[in-house]
Parts: structure tokens; C-alpha cells; sequence
């Protein structure tokens, strides 16, 4: 039954869910804090959390726009390239060497 327990992450989902209504709890107790307070703070981290999922997926799909468009396979590329072009001009300077 408790089959779902035995993932790390839904441990710490649900344990640092507990502990952040234990919190809460407290602070709604021992400090008199508002309980409208907290439910405007509830609201505003939901929606920072939104925000910060929206901005990373814009990013995301920037950066695989922008490598899609450019082709090659970055650094990596451009060095294994260089490295033919110097290879292939080697190559033909040593049959010249031995032409002549």
C-alpha cells in the first residue's frame, strides 16, 4: 500500500510538504500571524513558481531555436573542421614535395 513511499522524491515531496505546513501551523499559533497573510503569501509563491516555469520554458525553446539554426555541432565542430582543412593542406603540400 505504501509502495509510492519508497521513491526518494515522493519522500521529499511529501515530507517537505509536512514540514511546511508544520511550519505555517506554528506561525499561525505561537506568533499571531494573519491567517490572510498567509494565504496571500500561499498565492504569491504559486505564482513566482509559474513565472519561473514560464521564463525556463522560453528559454529553453530560445536556445533550441537558436543551436537548430546554427548547424553544427558548436566548438567541437568547428575544431574537427579546422582539423580536415589542415590535414587536406598538408596533404597536398606533400605531394608537391614529392612531385618535385
Amino acid at each position: 500500500m505504501l509502495k509510492f513511499l519508497k521513491n526518494t522524491q515522493v519522500r521529499l515531496l511529501f515530507s517537505g510538504s509536512l514540514f511546511t505546513g508544520a511550519f505555517i501551523w506554528m506561525a499561525v499559533t505561537s506568533y499571531d500571524v494573519d491567517e490572510q497573510e498567509i494565504k496571500v503569501f500561499a498565492v504569491f509563491s504559486v505564482l513566482l513558481l509559474l513565472l519561473m516555469v514560464g521564463a525556463g520554458l522560453v528559454l529553453a525553446l530560445i536556445l533550441f531555436l537558436i543551436r537548430r539554426r546554427r548547424g553544427s555541432d558548436g566548438l567541437l565542430g568547428e575544431i574537427e573542421t579546422i582539423e580536415r582543412e589542415t590535414a587536406t593542406k598538408a596533404a597536398e603540400m606533400e605531394q608537391e614535395k614529392s612531385r618535385s
